[in-house]
């Protein structure tokens, strides 16, 4: 009975499952034809880095964040693509505390940055 529970809940899996949503989005052609869906006036060339619950940490004492998938661009720039399921009404507070780390983690001492970061 067990087996036939679990294989059941696994086939009404969707997107929204986190293990689907990560192993869907870890593939660069998929991930690279959704930014370039959201961002059409970018000219998104291809992606180098792909990473699955990438996880940031500003300093050691830090809240840490922990990207659904973080991507970075031929062009050196960063996204966060995240999955939300529950509306926890916090979503403007989340998105300014993803997009804080994003920029921060992207940073490198002693060097100003132009490129864009952007938050999906």
């Amino acid at each position: 009975m067990e087996q036939t529970s679990s294989r059941k809940s696994w086939e009404e899996a969707g997107l929204t499952d986190d293990f689907i949503f990560s192993k869907t989005f870890l593939d660069p052609e998929i991930t690279l034809g959704l930014l370039r869906r959201i961002f059409p006036t970018m000219a998104i060339k291809g992606i180098k880095i792909l990473n699955s619950q990438q996880e940031i940490k500003t300093t050691h004492d830090a809240k840490s964040s922990r990207f659904d998938i973080y991507v970075e661009d031929y062009d050196n720039r960063h996204y966060d693509v995240e999955m939300q399921v529950k509306n926890n009404h916090n979503l403007p507070q989340r998105n300014r505390f993803y997009q804080s780390s994003l920029a921060t983690a992207t940073y490198t001492k002693g060097k100003t940055t132009s490129k864009p970061i952007n938050h999906l």
